[in-house]
């Protein structure tokens, strides 16, 4: 029996240039912390040995401080031992990162596995790599496992990224894995990286997923696998364990007979998150009025300041039209003429959706406006 923790896609150096302020920073930071996370998990699953399934890198040519950072902390994991496969964001090509990463001297502890030959681990544990050399290579890279070389009582272990043909369709002319590797190879596993989710693809192969998750997408991402390898023809135990620092949800609204914004929220973040590491996209469909949507743009403006990032999709949102909701605006005077105009443009099919959005936004900062005066004319 084998026991090794299975990752992937750790994709240091990802820039997440999408967001403002601090977030992008925290992001990379997090992207490198989760390191420890992974040899915690290792400590507590009881084995020294982690396999990690490519793109450790999100790019090629990273900054030295973007491979020596991490490298540092691998290092002082010293009672681990770290093996590290190229993916398709981080492929072995001249001079690029794992040239620079030989020449600052790997630490012992780290085992870069930059050809397609079987790597000893113990004399009957074998970690067959297929690390890869372009981000095109138009082949299946793992079919040089059919035929490595391992002694007839070992453990073999393959160790590999990209899509399986399951997950990619017909991809003859890509480097989709064929979903028949494991068995036609005799692997007693096959550690997959690429999808970003935890996913049992079949027996005795996973996708691990990324351990810090890095964009809004269901796919079940912030975990490593602790996995025990037993021998031929049995099925390995697989134990997930969560690593993640940021939540990254998406959600749906329905307005239409919410009465209260503040309920629905509690609704879609769970209870027990830390809010500041918190990542959301909302989506709210629906009929409501403009009194309600003042409602909901005070309390997400309310939510927003508590979380790491929330992204509103305001676009489904249909307008319930109500009479009073511009009788409160100043009557006859000349913002009710401008409110009238702007509600007019809201409903004109004939104006493109961009116009009709920037004037449904003036109207909504017109309303809150008077709905804010009035509150303190109160």
């Amino acid at each position: 029996m084998f026991k090794f923790i299975h990752t992937a896609d750790w994709q240091l150096g990802k820039s997440f240039s999408s967001f403002d302020g601090d977030l992008p920073a925290l992001l990379r930071n997090a992207r490198v912390d989760v390191i420890r996370k992974i040899a915690d998990a290792a400590r507590a699953f009881g084995t020294s040995h982690v396999l990690v399934a490519g793109d450790v890198w999100e790019h090629e040519f990273p900054t030295d401080a973007t491979i020596k950072q991490p490298l540092d902390i691998l290092s002082a994991c010293d009672d681990l031992t770290w093996m590290l496969l190229p993916g398709n964001h981080d492929p072995v090509r001249p001079n690029n990162l794992w040239d620079r990463l030989l020449r600052f001297g790997p630490p012992a502890n780290v085992h870069p596995l930059l050809e397609p030959a079987p790597y000893r681990i113990r004399e009957d544990v074998y970690v067959l790599p297929a690390p890869w050399t372009s981000k095109a290579p138009g082949r299946d890279q793992t079919i040089w496992m059919n035929s490595a070389e391992t002694p007839p009582d070992a453990l073999r272990i393959g160790l590999a990224h990209g899509s399986v043909v399951e997950f990619s369709g017909d991809a003859s002319q890509s480097a989709a894995i064929s979903d028949a590797r494991a068995s036609e190879a005799a692997l007693d596993y096959l550690a997959l990286g690429d999808w970003h989710g935890k996913q049992e693809v079949s027996r005795n192969v996973w996708y691990s997923g990324t351990p810090e998750p890095d964009r809004f997408k269901n796919n079940d991402p912030g975990w490593c696998l602790g996995v025990e390898v037993f021998g031929p023809g049995i099925e390995a135990a697989v134990t997930p364990i969560q690593t993640k620092t940021f939540h990254w949800l998406q959600s749906e609204i329905d307005v239409t007979s919410v009465d209260e914004p503040s309920d629905a929220m509690t609704t879609v973040i769970p209870d027990g998150l830390s809010r500041r590491e918190t990542l959301m996209r909302l989506r709210l469909t629906g009929l409501c009025n403009l009194s309600q949507r003042s409602r909901w743009q005070a309390r997400l403006s309310e939510v927003a300041a508590s979380l790491a990032h929330l992204d509103v999709d305001w676009s489904n949102l249909q307008r319930l039209h109500r009479a009073d909701d511009l009788d409160s605006i100043d009557q006859g005077g000349s913002l009710r003429r401008t409110a009238d105009e702007l509600s007019r443009m809201v409903d004109d099919t004939s104006l493109d959706l961009d116009r009709r959005g920037q004037a449904q936004h003036a109207l909504d900062l017109l309303f809150t406006w008077v709905v804010d005066e009035d509150s303190e004319d109160a």
